[in-house]
């Protein structure tokens, strides 16, 4: 058996393989038949933007990351993704090479196909090679299951995952009748729970002596009456039972955080705010294709000067408190050097950092946080948790923005109380022609760096002094 360093190796090589071969093979398989042979100069350019630009765009989705011995199906949907935006970067540059005269409509499809096929194909090869040689030293314990709905489902994969061979589940029991016959993670659901007794004397029978009793059904699928009959059960024919509901509740208890909070899930009425996704959406994905050279670039120069990993995250809170990942290009060398020894603030940032934050291009990578709806091109930036305003769910009501109405008119040089107000006042008054105000003042911010208006933000701190009068008096 191939070792697991031999293995990534391996699969890296066949990743890059198929971009650059995928295109070829997709040719192939279109004109076999047709009987034209010969390849015209823009089908070139086409394979080469796709095989750069599917390669980048499977390892930003992180589908490249996913270990293959735990490689799921939610891992395949990132992959076919990140595959399909980059095979669509691929086709509009090319409609701007040639208008498409070189690449059939047919082809991208084919392409598509064997492209994720094989991607994701591989990996699901893999998974089950390395399953199959796990060593089974010893005759399985078999379990019983009691419950089908998601904690059993979750189990049963835990089981699969960590046993080895050790533990099988041999059934599950259902509250639905409707159920027997059918099947949850490979596992037959044989019986309804008062048949329980029923069902451990078949399986002796059948020469299985089941160890062990899980019960994952909750309050609203097992009565007190069934569940009492259950340890009954347990109690005489001397099988262990275990509740997974208790053990998930034992180690939440133990695990607490001082800094849980609650949102109140502010619902914005009109249509505005569905139409500003459609084109943050819109808009994300242009600018992801025209500035892909300066993607690539910026990328390089990270590279050089402040080394790996390119990206830099931060967990915030985003829009009705859901805690999102911020992306960022790195402007800072590690902190603790080779030796050991912590590396001084003043002596991390780089040249070219500085020059990423001046022109504010190490948040291009948060183009990618707008496609997958975390954040917007306009809106309150968003900040850490030990950040926020003690009242954050109007702030919060919203997708956080690349830029804003605070950062446009102060940013750094007004107060967090009035950074709150101008937020506010910019959910309270949002409007198409706001917007395109705050994109232009960004890129004079961009070059000119933060310029106080006092004027916008006295109107925003009058605003909302008069907003919370209000509240007070009602």
């Amino acid at each position: 058996m191939l070792s697991p360093k031999s293995i990534k190796f391996t699969l890296q090589l066949f990743d890059i393989a198929l971009a650059i071969f995928a295109p070829i093979l997709a040719w192939i398989a279109r004109n076999l038949f047709v009987g034209n042979h010969s390849i015209p100069y823009g089908f070139h350019f086409y394979s080469i933007v796709a095989s750069i630009s599917t390669l980048a765009f499977i390892r930003i989705t992180g589908a490249s990351h996913s270990a293959w011995r735990f490689f799921s199906v939610p891992d395949a949907i990132a992959s076919g993704a990140g595959i399909s935006i980059g095979l669509i970067i691929a086709a509009v540059a090319s409609f701007i090479f040639d208008r498409l005269e070189s690449v059939p409509r047919s082809l991208l499809l084919i392409h598509a196909f064997i492209q994720i096929s094989g991607f994701v194909g591989i990996r699901f090869i893999l998974k089950r090679y390395t399953d199959s040689y796990i060593p089974v030293r010893r005759r399985p314990a078999y379990v019983l299951l009691v419950g089908c709905n998601q904690v059993s489902y979750v189990y049963a994969r835990a089981v699969e995952s960590i046993s080895f061979g050790s533990l099988k589940i041999i059934a599950a029991l259902t509250h639905d009748p409707s159920m027997i016959g059918h099947r949850i993670r490979g596992i037959h659901i044989v019986s309804v729970f008062n048949k329980i007794e029923d069902v451990l004397g078949q399986y002796k029978i059948r020469g299985i002596d089941i160890n062990r009793i899980v019960v994952a059904a909750n309050e609203n699928e097992i009565s007190t009456k069934n569940l009492d009959h259950i340890y009954d059960v347990a109690r005489r024919y001397q099988v262990a039972i275990s509740d997974i509901h208790l053990l998930f509740t034992e180690v939440a208890g133990s695990i607490g955080n001082d800094d849980d909070f609650e949102i109140d899930e502010i619902k914005l009425r009109g249509a505005f705010w569905g139409f500003k996704r459609v084109l943050d959406i819109g808009a994300a994905l242009s600018l992801l294709l025209l500035l892909f050279p300066v993607y690539a670039i910026t990328a390089f120069l990270v590279w050089q000067d402040v080394g790996k990993p390119l990206f830099f995250w931060q967990e915030r809170p985003g829009r009705h408190g859901k805690m999102i990942r911020v992306y960022k290009f790195r402007s800072m060398k590690d902190a603790v050097a080779p030796d050991g020894v912590p590396v001084p603030d003043n002596m991390r940032t780089s040249k070219t950092g500085l020059l990423l934050r001046k022109l504010r291009l190490d948040e291009l990578p948060q183009l990618w946080n707008i496609v997958i709806g975390d954040m917007s091109f306009v809106g309150p930036r968003p900040l850490l948790f030990i950040d926020q305003p003690e009242e954050m769910s109007q702030r919060l009501a919203v997708r956080p923005g690349i830029s804003g109405w605070a950062q446009v008119n102060g940013g750094k040089l007004v107060s967090p109380e009035q950074k709150r107000a101008l937020d506010l006042w910019y959910i309270s008054h949002a409007s198409l022609l706001l917007e395109i105000k705050i994109i232009i003042l960004t890129i004079l911010v961009m070059f000119r760096g933060d310029i106080e208006r006092p004027k916008a933000v006295n109107e925003a701190v009058k605003w909302l002094r008069e907003q919370e009068n209000s509240i007070l008096l009602e």
